[in-house]
């Protein structure tokens, strides 16, 4: 049995160095089962990366519906809730 791991460099995305190494496994894997090698993965952070931006979407997707409706609340007028609810997130990304 032997054990290695995988170092990412500092500012590397986390997601892409994690599906190089699996293609690289891929690409390899034929030679090491010719040579009677197993290689079996113990930790893959990928499944955890992708639900916590799968849960980040969905809750920010709620929080906008439920800050427009607030706005519709307090404005009671639609016209300037959608203006206000387009204008914040767009004035936030180009800050």
């Amino acid at each position: 049995m032997v054990g290695g791991v995988i170092v990412m460099r500092f500012g590397e995305n986390a997601l892409e160095v994690i599906r190089n190494v699996k293609a690289k496994i891929e690409k390899v894997k034929p030679t090491l089962d010719q040579m009677g090698i197993e290689l079996v993965p113990t930790y893959d952070r990928s499944e955890l990366i992708l639900k916590a931006v799968e849960t980040l979407k969905s809750k920010l997707t709620e929080e906008m519906i439920v800050v427009a409706l607030v706005m519709l609340i307090f404005l009671l007028h639609f016209r300037s809730m959608m203006v206000a609810a387009i204008v914040l997130p767009v004035g936030v990304l180009a800050s």
